[in-house]
């Protein structure tokens, strides 16, 4: 997930290594900032939740301008309602994404749509880790001056509980 706040744009290291994981371009400024140019950057659970700011404009303009970065100002208004719903909503468009894929035979297509469905997925990860910190269920790294408002999910269980059943039910149906 990407943050704008005072001139400065704000990124996960998580999100950088999804980069990594969908074989999808990265710009040398998050190599950099990372420290991927001049070593080995270890990113696991105790700070995959980190961030990296960015102050230079034309790292701003390169960072703000990478698709598969979840734009924090587009969901901070969201309830958890809505964010399961906008979950939901991305998990359909994967669906019919990869059906897509598999019509296809001309390889740049494929390519094309690969790239796609790669984006999508990683916005699903942010998303649901965006709806996991709202519930108050994980912990992140927020820019200083951004105030989110955590929101307990009424009913039994935690929001985990019920991110299994939104993800049980789409896998059956894409099952059957």
């Amino acid at each position: 997930m990407k943050f704008n706040k005072d001139g400065k744009v704000y990124v996960h290291k998580q999100d950088v290594m999804y980069l990594f994981d969908a074989e999808i371009g990265i710009p040398l400024c998050l190599l950099d900032k990372m420290g991927m140019l001049t070593g080995v950057t270890i990113v696991d659970n105790s700070n995959r939740f980190e961030l990296l700011e960015f102050k230079e404009e034309k790292d701003i303009k390169t960072v703000n301008g990478v698709e598969t970065f979840v734009d924090f100002d587009e969901i901070k208004h969201l309830s958890v309602d809505d964010l399961k719903r906008l979950i939901e909503k991305r998990q359909e468009e994967l669906k019919k994404t990869r059906e897509m894929y598999f019509s296809l035979t001309d390889a740049t297509e494929k390519s094309v749509m690969s790239k796609r469905f790669n984006r999508l997925a990683l916005q699903l990860f942010s998303l649901r880790d965006f709806l996991l910190y709202k519930c108050g269920e994980i912990n992140m790294e927020i820019p200083k001056g951004i105030e989110i408002e955590r929101d307990t999910p009424k009913g039994k269980g935690s929001i985990l509980d019920g991110l299994k059943v939104i993800f049980k039910k789409k896998n059956k149906k894409d099952n059957n």
